[in-house]
């Protein structure tokens, strides 16, 4: 595996053949077109450096954009397929998310486990464990260890988290995140596991 030394070095060595060939292609442009090398001919060399130099630089960027639109567009593909993923794959993809300062604040359990609650399934004590608190840097969502009760809209709920007037819950003992606002009339919105829920924050607010 390459170092980050080793990276560098290899940077700086294709910078230096790059650099060397502009400078060679610059000089023999120069010399086919001026017949000595004069003060005019030293003056449109720098111009020709300059320009393929600016031409490169230009190819670099734009391949660069292409690389990041891909990335962009791979990581939109995956995280629309969440609903399909198992709890272990989303989980895998949501704590890759939650590294990201600038999509989610974390707060880590100061006694590093869960708090024992009756009717909450091992995939939350194991994320409570080790996230005591969630929040979506920009938008409502927030999982909390600390809010976890019976829901306030629907007594068959156990609140974990609330969302934009909604709460976050679970039925006891089952993985899936409902989105709980008290209209019994239709069924709640739901996520396989608090995993798929935080896969879906992802896309629906910064993969845009």
């Amino acid at each position: 595996m390459k170092t980050n030394h080793d990276k560098k070095q290899s940077y700086l060595k294709i910078g230096f053949q790059v650099g060397c060939s502009i400078f060679l292609a610059s000089l023999i442009v120069t010399k086919l077109i001026f017949k000595s090398l004069n003060v005019n001919a030293f003056a449109f060399l720098l111009l020709v450096i300059i320009i393929l130099s600016s031409f490169f630089i230009a190819i670099v960027s734009f391949l660069r954009s292409v690389k990041t639109r891909s990335l962009k567009i791979a990581s939109r593909i995956e995280n629309r397929k969440y609903p399909l993923l198992s709890i272990e794959e989303a989980r895998t993809i949501a704590e890759r998310l939650l590294a990201d300062p600038l999509k989610f604040k974390c707060r880590k359990p100061a006694s590093g486990t869960a708090p024992s609650i009756a009717g909450l399934p091992s995939t939350l004590i194991k994320f409570f464990s080790e996230y005591s608190q969630v929040n979506v840097v920009y938008g409502d969502g927030r999982l909390d260890s600390s809010s976890i009760r019976q829901s306030l809209f629907d007594d068959r709920y156990l609140k974990v988290g609330s969302d934009a007037g909604c709460e976050l819950a679970i039925r006891y003992d089952e993985d899936p995140i409902y989105e709980v606002d008290g209209d019994v009339s239709s069924a709640y919105p739901s996520y396989p596991s608090v995993y798929h829920w935080i896969i879906s924050m992802d896309d629906q607010i910064y993969s845009k």
